[in-house]
This record gives C-alpha cells, structure tokens and sequence, in this order.
C-alpha cells in the first residue's frame, strides 16, 4: 500500500525529467508512448549496469559540470530527449 506523499514527493520532477529513481520503489519513466517509456527505462538500467561496472573495477571519477552539459546536448541533438537529465550535485 501506498499513500499520497509519494506522488507528492515526485511532483515538482515529472515535468522535468522522464526518468525518476525512487527509493525503495525502483523507477518511473515518463515517454509518449509505451514503447517510449520502455526505451527509457532500458536506457537506464543500462547506464545502472555500466555504473556498476565501473565501481567494480575501482573509483568512479564524477563528471564536471562542463562534461555533464555537453552530455545532455548531445542526449537532445542525437536521441531527441527534450527533458534532461536533472544531474544532483
């Protein structure tokens, strides 16, 4: 069972961002279509999988702000994702 706060608690991001981890719930993802959505969600359990990969092998450097920026142009030139990525500092 759920109550309202969860919905509550992701409200300010959906319109932001179309992937969404919430804690102890797994993922939210937000397309135009099914098929949309599920690409997302496999885009991101993807990037989980490539994270983990890297943890694995050692320390994982953090992207810098400039890096993040040209990743999230490219994200919007090459697959057409209009929401970004909202990344957490």
């Amino acid at each position: 069972p759920s109550t309202q706060q969860l919905p509550e608690s992701i409200r300010p991001y959906v319109h932001q961002t179309d992937c969404i981890l919430l804690d102890h719930h797994g993922s939210l993802t937000i397309g135009s279509s099914l098929q949309d959505a599920f690409y997302k969600l496999e885009l991101m359990d993807h990037s989980a999988k490539a994270y983990l990969s890297a943890l694995q092998i050692g320390e994982v450097r953090e992207l810098t702000r400039e890096e993040v920026k040209k990743l999230m142009e490219l994200r919007e030139s090459r697959y057409r994702l209009k929401n970004p990525i909202i990344p957490f500092y």
